[in-house]
């Protein structure tokens, strides 16, 4: 991976330090935590859906145009796919390695919390935790067999949004 970003933060929110009264009583001791995560996209090999160089093992085509330029991308069509063309058979193809990347993420989780003191030494803590707030589809890696019929195509992504609601007791 090329470049990662990650911001995590805990912050106790200040509502209702020292007042008294019952909109103090449920603005106190609250508690948010955010997590940030951008990335790029990690790199995957192009290679062949049938071994055209005799080795016994995969291999990758030639390389004939720009894989980032001359079409539109999106996840049926994540790389130009014309880019690429079968090698002569019994011979190498002159595609490098890593030269096509899978989505990039963006995604926040984001938490708020509030803990309640039942008796000394032992608190209750109420969560709700929200993952992939924004709904940004984390999209999976392109089919990456050349020859094959969804050759360059996204054909699933990762969770969409999850939100849940937790009590832990800490004791």
């Amino acid at each position: 991976m090329r470049q990662r970003f990650t911001f995590l933060t805990d912050y106790s929110l200040p509502f209702g330090k020292g007042s008294k009264g019952v909109a103090a009583m449920l603005a106190k001791d609250w508690g948010i935590n955010a997590i940030v995560v951008l990335s790029n996209g990690i790199p995957v090999d192009i290679t062949n859906s049938a071994a055209r160089a005799n080795t016994g093992g995969s291999d990758r085509p030639n390389v004939v145009g720009s894989p980032y330029s001359g079409f539109t991308q999106g996840p049926y069509q994540w790389f130009n796919t014309a880019a690429f063309a079968a090698q002569p058979l019994y011979t190498f193809g002159n595609l490098g390695r890593n030269v096509v990347h899978t989505p990039g993420r963006r995604s926040l989780d984001l938490a708020i919390h509030r803990e309640f003191s039942i008796k000394e030494g032992m608190r209750l803590q109420f969560r709700a935790e929200g993952f992939n707030i924004t709904n940004t589809a984390p999209f999976a890696f392109p089919a990456a067999a050349y020859g094959a019929s969804n050759f360059g195509v996204i054909s699933s992504a990762g969770l969409p949004r999850n939100i849940q609601l937790a009590l832990k007791l800490l004791f």
